[in-house]
């Protein structure tokens, strides 16, 4: 049987191992306000940091129609 490489990467890594990822081409499945892959923040995880996951439902804005969007 042939293993399967699971290629997510998600938050709580090391900043230096996103930074590896990245040079090498990789993604880390964040990416900055201007749709380029980055680094996750190094606060994500810390419950006071202000990051909260989207609670569901109907998460659009009038921003997200905004000509300007970046991506």
């Amino acid at each position: 049987m042939t293993a399967v490489r699971f290629d997510f990467t998600g938050p709580g890594l090391p900043r230096q191992d996103y930074l590896n990822l990245l040079a090498a081409g990789e993604e880390t499945g964040w990416w900055d306000e201007h749709g380029t892959p980055a680094p996750w923040p190094e606060d994500f995880l810390d419950p006071d940091s202000g990051w909260q996951p989207a609670t569901g439902g109907d998460t659009h804005t009038d921003a997200d129609t905004d000509a300007n969007h970046p991506f």
